[in-house]
């Protein structure tokens, strides 16, 4: 589930159900989230945060529910292979970055404490 602190208005993923208070909202999704899906997702969540900004924080959830995200598709259906896939990429790109940058720097072999 997805938490939407209303003073910020930024999006975090929460694993488990959770409570804190009334400047909180929660977002449950109707689809069991993967690893990258998440993280996908809380990009496009968080592309809302200029727009939910503008409002009173009373109108916050009216403008939340009447907002739209854009969503790859395959067959009319949210494409969930595209965006785990599209996030291990990505991810995979940054390691080799990190890797090469240690290499060259002489780092590769370091233990962090």
């Amino acid at each position: 589930m997805w938490s939407l602190g209303l003073l910020q208005m930024d999006f975090f993923y929460r694993r488990k159900p959770w409570y804190a208070g009334q400047f909180i909202r929660m977002i449950s999704p109707k689809f069991k989230p993967t690893k990258n899906s998440v993280l996908y997702f809380s990009v496009l969540l968080n592309k809302l945060k200029t727009k939910l900004l503008s409002v009173l924080v009373r109108d916050v959830e009216s403008m939340f529910v009447n907002s739209s995200i854009q969503l790859p598709v395959k067959q009319g259906k949210p494409d969930f292979e595209l965006m785990d896939n599209f996030i291990a990429e990505l991810e995979a790109e940054r390691i080799a970055e990190l890797e090469a940058y240690l290499e060259v720097t002489g780092l590769s072999d370091c233990e962090l404490t």
